[in-house]
């Protein structure tokens, strides 16, 4: 173990000068057990890894999130997760997103359930958590979607976009204008 350790901070190294996909670092900063500077690079990235999610990252991003401080760790965990289908896995950093803030974890509890297919879940979930925001609006206007309720569904898409163009975080904004235009 020792050697594959060292083989991977070798590598994530030589990643750092050499390498332009922050995935491939990452990945090697977690073997190598770096854990504080992949936590510093995953939450610097997080944007980039969760537009760009990558499977083989997920259990290492997970294990860096059950032991973070910082809730932005879970939060990412739990889209990659969600956005590569590892429904175990979303529901581990889902729970994890819980122990600091209820409404965000049943968001994502909507999103995971609207990619399991079960649309009357997702939409309970998203109508407890709702609170105005564009994580919580988000997720209620794509669960609105899927019940057909497309007028209510678009007043909540468009509090989301206002929210994210408020904050200048335009991050999910595809998927708003996705669910819109449906």
């Amino acid at each position: 173990e020792a050697l594959t350790r060292r083989w991977h901070s070798l590598a994530a190294d030589w990643c750092a000068d050499n390498c332009p996909d922050v995935r491939e670092r990452l990945y090697h900063l977690i073997g190598s057990g770096r854990t504080i500077e992949a936590e510093r690079i995953a939450m610097r990235n997080m944007y980039v890894l969760m537009d760009n999610p990558a499977r083989e990252l997920v259990p290492g991003l997970l294990s860096l999130a059950e032991s973070s401080e910082s809730p932005d760790m879970a939060y990412t965990v739990a889209m990659i997760s969600i956005r590569t289908g590892m429904m175990q896995e979303a529901r581990r950093a889902i729970e994890r997103i819980r122990e600091t803030d209820n409404a965000l974890g049943d968001a994502m509890e909507s999103e995971l359930e609207l990619v399991r297919g079960d649309g009357e879940r997702a939409l309970k979930l998203a109508l407890r958590a709702y609170r105005g925001d564009m994580e919580t609006g988000l997720a209620l206007g794509k669960s609105m979607v899927g019940s057909r309720r497309y007028k209510e569904a678009l007043v909540f898409l468009r509090r989301s976009m206002e929210d994210m163009r408020e904050r200048r975080c335009v991050f999910r904004m595809d998927e708003a204008l996705r669910a819109e235009a449906e």
